[in-house]
């Protein structure tokens, strides 16, 4: 989901993504699918983003790559769907023409225009190298740091030096091992997070230290049935 130029964004797993009018009362203004006028890849929707500079709208899908929207002819401009960027869980914009996109089995794809290269953990670049190889939510934060859940490896950053395109990854040994499902910003130094099947955390980006929150309007029995004994409880 995002808002953009007073309209909002909301993707959904099986219809594509729906624009709506902020101003006219949440009023459908478009539908992007796979039978819409302008037409995407796929209609599983798992994430979008804005690149304000270019008025382009990037489209992650689970099983058609990322399509790129231009927002003011309403047309796809490019599709980029090829082994790495075919299941795409999270997207956002670091600059014109520029997106990182995380990945269930590829890690981090970078998409720059007219090519992609990935992140992962097995990255022969041994300054990029991500603690695990299933990204599942991303959050871009105010230190420059783009902030990765993985599938069992704890949290991940990554920084972009904007100069030459390069990534500095960085691991935090405190969610070592941990399944960060879901993350956004608390306040200005600190990220909450899901992790599966254990409830809420707090991590903190100046001490980088992972604790436990319990919030005191969740009733404590149903805290530990939604975030101990039900799998699918996931963010």
């Amino acid at each position: 989901m995002t808002v953009f130029n007073g309209n909002l964004y909301i993707s959904s797993t099986n219809n594509g993504l729906s624009c709506y009018s902020i101003d006219q009362n949440y009023r459908l203004k478009a539908q992007y699918s796979e039978t819409s006028p302008s037409r995407i890849s796929s209609n599983a929707v798992t994430s979008c983003c804005i690149d304000a500079t270019d008025n382009l709208l990037y489209i992650g899908t689970d099983d058609g790559g990322v399509n790129m929207l231009d927002l003011v002819s309403g047309k796809v401009m490019a599709v980029y769907n090829s082994p790495l960027t075919h299941s795409i869980s999270g997207i956002c914009n670091i600059g014109p023409k520029s997106v990182i996109c995380s990945s269930s089995n590829n890690g981090l794809v970078s998409i720059q225009e007219t090519f992609a290269k990935i992140l992962s953990k097995t990255s022969p670049d041994e300054n990029s190298i991500l603690s695990n190889s299933s990204v599942i939510s991303i959050l871009p934060f105010s230190d420059g740091h783009i902030y990765l859940g993985t599938d069992g490896g704890g949290i991940n950053s990554i920084v972009v030096n904007k100069e030459d395109n390069s990534i500095v990854s960085y691991a935090y040994p405190a969610t070592k091992s941990e399944n960060v499902t879901s993350m956004a910003v608390y306040d200005n130094h600190r990220i909450i997070c899901v992790v599966k099947h254990k409830g809420f955390y707090l991590f903190d980006v100046d001490d980088k230290s992972f604790e436990e929150v319990r919030f005191p309007f969740i009733d404590e029995n149903m805290y530990r049935k939604r975030s101990f004994d039900n799998p699918m409880v996931t963010g």
